[in-house]
């Protein structure tokens, strides 16, 4: 059914925790400033920054519905009004501030597994995220998720975000993909559902923070399971043989058929001698073995 599979990075395939009010944080920044010159308090560091991206904010909705920021760009003002405007020094600041910040930083359970998966089963994989090409281009080479994607956009280089549709388009355009052939893969169901609804893409909810879906954004499907581990093992452990096997004989073969393909019109049902519910047998197989990963596949 999907010829692509967009995913989003942070809280989807990445568990990240970040603690950017920890004054630790702006110490480490305020060293590193002092080292190329430019005296300021950690507090002052950190009041500079959260302003300037607050300015380019309110520039960014002059032409976006969803403006990005670029952090980049926020360490590189603070560094100009000393007479220091650099934008090599600006990248390391954004460098250090990163890894002064960051508390965790890894894949969740089978990440990797499934997108092998994914690729072997002929998929092209992108990324869509709302994210700092600075330092997240740094991050996804360290955990290793760069071999499988087909095509990366990061929001910082845009100056757009999710839930933005036109964050969405940047992408279809940018690698020639139909929306028909696309889902989108995320945990947020505010910026990657409603982004996804506002594209007309379907989606997948991962709900790797296991909430309650109040937000009124319905997601095509939803893995309520929680993360990329539970994503594999429902079809790998208990069920991996009747999936395998429903797998092989709907859709690897000339002419695919599924369970999903019963109209209910309840024809063959007049024909069967053994008197089966076969339209109600139909919906269970549905529901049982053709789930996201199963349409992802399909």
């Amino acid at each position: 059914m999907y010829k692509n599979i967009i995913f989003d990075v942070y809280g989807t395939m990445v568990d990240v925790w970040t603690d950017e009010q920890d004054i630790q944080t702006w110490q480490a920044v305020a060293s590193l400033m002092d080292f190329y010159g430019v005296n300021l308090l950690p507090e002052q560091i950190k009041v500079m920054f959260f302003e300037g991206c607050q300015k380019q904010i309110v520039q960014g909705k002059k032409r976006y519905d969803y403006p990005e920021i670029d952090v980049v760009k926020a360490f590189y003002d603070i560094l100009e009004s000393r007479g220091l405007g650099c934008k090599t020094k600006a990248t390391f600041l954004t460098h250090a501030f990163r890894v002064a910040s960051t508390r965790k930083l890894q894949l969740f359970d089978n990440v990797l597994e499934t997108l092998a998966k994914l690729k072997k089963a002929g998929k092209k994989l992108y990324i869509l995220s709302n994210a700092q090409a600075s330092f997240t281009q740094f991050e996804l080479k360290k955990l290793g998720l760069p071999k499988y994607f087909n095509g990366i956009v990061l929001s910082s280089k845009y100056g757009v975000a999710k839930p933005s549709a036109t964050f969405f388009d940047i992408i279809l355009e940018k690698y020639h993909l139909e929306k028909r052939d696309c889902i989108y893969v995320g945990n947020d169901l505010h910026s990657d559902i409603l982004g996804a609804n506002n594209a007309q893409i379907h989606s997948i909810w991962l709900n790797t923070g296991h909430l309650q879906n109040d937000s009124g954004h319905t997601p095509t499907y939803t893995i309520e399971d929680g993360d990329f581990a539970d994503y594999n093992r429902k079809y790998s452990e208990g069920r991996s043989s009747a999936f395998r096997e429903h797998k092989m004989t709907t859709l690897m073969r000339k002419t695919q058929t599924s369970a999903s393909n019963c109209v209910g019109c309840g024809k063959c049902e007049q024909h069967c001698p053994q008197h089966i519910a076969i339209r109600q047998e139909l919906k269970n197989a549905k529901k049982e073995l053709e789930g996201p990963l199963y349409r992802i596949i399909a």
